[in-house]
């Protein structure tokens, strides 16, 4: 409450004249001095002390009033506190009568709804009503003569508590915004009691359990079900009328959360499907794929497998000759060879070159044969190396 002056009265400040003459009318009498001076001072000096004691034990906030039931807030209580026991409703009184600046504060020490009323169409924070739901919520009522501003003290607890999973697992109920759920059961909504004054919530979870997403009262991002594990955590928004959003969610294996399909045999052969993603174990049933190579170096006649990929071995047929094993056949005769040889020295002449083919009839499912020779003799010589590339279904 603020200190109010108070106002001298009863001091003559128009003395009578003294015109030095010795005359009854210019004595000085106790009395007169009394009632024209005296008094008025200390009447005054009284005022201050009073005004001054009644500023100070009206402090904003000095005076503490405990309320279990619902109660109408009186003009004269400018600068109390209110503690609130239990689920009650708070009555403001008229804005007009309470005057600009008449302020009162209100505190939750329990897990309740506390309700404050603004009188017949006033409003607070322009809505009629303002509602604290949890436990150590606050908030400071400022009257502007016409309404009220609420400066709301955020009573968000964070110390963790804990709510068994169930398929309506309430939040609204936790007398904390930091909430870590227990079980496996289902879970489709996260209630209604919630407030969207305090609509965000941090959860995180013990153990598996299905969160299922609905367009509506529980949007998931991906639109899709999340299965939980131990340690997973996320940030869920009331939207208000029981419906929710995850804002976040991170997995404790750091996978996400959206698990993109791999995509099968068949939809790699297509290659058409921009929705699934494409694995080492599978990659290689794409068209575009090699789906057997190697580089096979000669030495002494003797040819020697040096790298390659889904080849069990080589054979040396003969001179100028290779037949190629593939571990895992193609489907059928119907791919492509690519083949090509090294020749033995950098000379331009052409018994230095060396040319390929793949023997006639030779392919098959699971083999192929190479045949090298001379460029200029065409008969069949053995090249420094030999390199082949196949593509088609596996």
């Amino acid at each position: 409450m603020a200190y109010i002056p108070p106002t001298i009265s009863g001091y003559n400040s128009s003395p009578p004249p003294d015109n030095g003459a010795t005359t009854t009318d210019n004595k000085v009498l106790w009395s007169t001095i009394k009632s024209k001076l005296a008094d008025p001072i200390k009447n005054y000096v009284d005022s201050i002390n009073s005004a001054v004691s009644t500023a100070f034990g009206q402090q904003f906030l000095s005076d503490v009033s405990d309320q279990a039931s619902t109660f109408t807030v009186g003009t004269t209580d400018d600068g109390k506190l209110y503690n609130c026991t239990s689920a009650l409703t708070i009555n403001l009184p008229p804005a007009a009568d309470a005057g600009e600046g008449f302020k009162i504060g209100v505190f939750s020490s329990v897990n309740a709804t506390i309700t404050i009323d603004g009188n017949s169409s006033e409003t607070i924070n322009g809505a009629t009503t303002f509602v604290l739901t949890k436990q150590y919520d606050s908030i400071i009522l400022v009257c502007t003569g016409t309404g009220w501003f609420a400066l709301k003290m955020n009573g968000i607890s964070f110390v963790s508590q804990n709510i068994a999973s169930g398929g309506t697992t309430d939040l609204g109920t936790s007398t904390s915004n930091n909430v870590l759920i227990t079980g496996t059961t289902t879970i489709t909504s996260f209630g209604s009691s919630a407030s969207l004054q305090s609509p965000i919530y941090f959860v995180r979870f013990s153990g598996a359990l299905t969160l299922t997403h609905n367009a509506t009262s529980l949007i998931i991002p991906g639109a899709a079900n999340i299965t939980t594990a131990a340690g997973d955590a996320g940030i869920v928004e009331y939207l208000g009328s029981g419906n929710w959003r995850v804002i976040s969610y991170v997995k404790a294996s750091g996978l996400p959360i959206i698990n993109t399909p791999a995509a099968s045999q068949a939809e790699q052969e297509a290659a058409s499907s921009n929705t699934v993603l494409v694995t080492p174990q599978n990659q290689h049933f794409h068209p575009s794929a090699s789906k057997c190579w190697g580089l096979v170096t000669v030495s002494g006649g003797t040819p020697t497998l040096t790298t390659g990929y889904n080849v069990t071995s080589i054979t040396d047929v003969d001179v100028g000759r290779l037949t190629v094993t593939i571990n895992n056949d193609f489907s059928s005769a119907n791919y492509a060879v690519l083949a090509t040889v090294e020749r033995e020295s950098t000379g331009a002449a052409g018994a230095d070159t060396r040319l390929v083919n793949l023997r006639n009839s030779t392919r098959a499912a699971g083999s192929f044969t190479l045949d090298c020779y001379s460029a200029d003799s065409f008969t069949y010589r053995d090249p420094s190396s030999w390199s082949f590339d196949c593509k088609g279904d596996i």
